[in-house]
C-alpha cells in the first residue's frame, strides 16, 4: 500500500520509494535521496578528463572518459558550467551518481539527436544538473534521459526543451522498476513531458510539468504499481496529446494529490482514454484540476468501473 499517515491513499498500490505522507514534505524527500558530494573522497570531475564547460567546446570525449573511469558507486561530478555533447553517454554502473552543483548551473546541452544519458545501471543517481535538449537547432530526438534500468532517481533536475520527452522510463527492452523521478523542473518538450512506458513500481513525485506539446504525465503500455503524487502540471497539450496526466491500459496505478490545470486543445486534466487497453484499479484522489479546456476527467463510457477504482478531485 502507499505509505500514509493519515489513512486517504491506498488501493492495492506499493511503491518501495515513497516513504512520506501524500501531504508530506517533498523537499525533504528528496533531500533524503540526495547524495552528498562532500561524502565523496574520490569524485571523477568531468573537468580532470578534458571537459570545458563554456558552453563552446564539445564536452563529449570528455565526459564519456570520466563515465568510464568511474566504477560502482563512484561519482561523476559536473561543477558549474555549460557542457556540450553530440552524444548519449551510456551509464552503465551499478549504483554511479551523476551530479552537478544545481539544476540552474551545472548545465548540459544537447548538440545532436540522442538522449543526454541512456541508463541501463541499476540504482543509478542523476541529480541538481539542468539538462537542454535544445530542440530549436536539434529537432530530431525522443527524450533527454532514457531510464531503462531498476532503482534510478532523477533528483532535483531541470529537463528543458527536448525534441521528444524530458524523461522516459521505459521497460521496452529491459526492466524499468522502483524509480523516482522528484522536484525535477520538466518544461517546453515537443512530447510528454514525464513518460512511463511498461514501468513497474515508480514514482513521479513535486515535479513541475509545464508547456508540453503533448501530455504532462502519461503511463502507457502496462505500467504497473507506479504513483504520481504532489505535481504541479500545468499548460501541457499544446498540440495534442490525451491530457494533463493520462493513464492507458496501466494496473494499479495512483494519481493523487496533483495540481493539474490550463490543459490546452480541448483536452482533460485527467483521463484513462483506453486507447490501448482497459486500466484496472486506479486511484485517482485528492487532486485539484481546473481551467482545462476538456474539462477535469474524462472516461470512455465503457470503462469497467465495478469495484476497481475511487475518483476523488476538486
Amino acid at each position: 500500500m502507499v505509505n500514509s499517515h493519515n489513512g486517504r491513499v491506498g488501493v492495492g498500490v506499493h511503491a518501495p520509494e515513497y516513504k512520506l505522507d501524500v501531504d508530506g514534505d517533498v523537499q525533504l524527500f528528496v533531500l533524503n535521496k540526495k547524495k552528498r558530494i562532500s561524502d565523496y573522497v574520490k569524485k571523477f570531475n568531468v573537468c580532470d578528463y578534458g571537459a570545458i564547460g563554456d558552453g563552446l567546446a564539445d564536452d563529449t570525449d570528455a565526459i564519456n572518459a570520466a563515465f568510464l573511469a568511474a566504477a560502482s558507486n563512484d561519482m561523476v561530478y559536473f561543477p558549474a558550467g555549460i557542457y556540450k555533447v553530440r552524444q548519449a553517454t551510456a551509464v552503465a554502473a551499478k549504483g554511479v551518481i551523476v551530479a552537478g552543483d544545481g539544476r540552474g548551473v551545472s548545465i548540459i546541452t544537447r548538440v545532436g539527436t540522442e538522449p543526454v544519458f541512456s541508463v541501463s545501471g541499476a540504482d543509478v543517481t542523476i541529480q541538481d544538473l539542468g539538462v537542454d535538449g535544445n530542440s530549436e537547432s536539434y529537432p530530431v530526438g525522443s527524450t533527454l534521459i532514457l531510464g531503462q534500468s531498476s532503482g534510478l532517481r532523477v533528483l532535483g533536475c531541470a529537463l528543458y526543451r527536448s525534441p521528444g520527452s524530458g524523461i522516459s522510463l521505459t521497460g521496452a527492452t529491459l526492466t524499468c522498476a522502483t524509480s523516482t523521478v522528484a522536484d525535477c523542473d520538466v518544461y517546453d518538450c515537443k512530447g510528454a513531458g514525464i513518460l512511463l512506458n511498461k514501468a513497474t513500481d515508480c514514482v513521479v513525485l513535486g515535479c513541475r510539468v509545464q508547456r508540453s506539446q503533448l501530455d504532462g504525465i502519461v503511463l502507457q503500455q502496462s505500467c504497473q504499481r507506479c504513483i504520481v503524487s504532489t505535481n504541479f502540471v500545468t499548460l501541457n497539450c499544446l498540440t495534442g496529446g490525451l491530457a494533463g496526466i493520462s493513464v492507458d491500459n496501466s494496473n494499479d496505478i495512483a494519481i493523487i494529490h496533483n495540481v493539474v490545470s490550463q490543459t490546452k486543445t480541448d483536452r482533460p486534466g485527467f483521463c484513462t482514454p483506453n486507447n490501448q487497453g482497459p486500466s484496472f484499479r486506479l486511484q485517482v484522489a485528492g487532486n485539484q484540476l481546473f481551467d482545462n479546456m476538456g474539462g477535469g476527467v474524462y472516461v470512455p463510457a465503457q470503462w469497467p468501473w465495478r469495484g476497481h477504482d475511487l475518483l476523488a478531485c476538486a
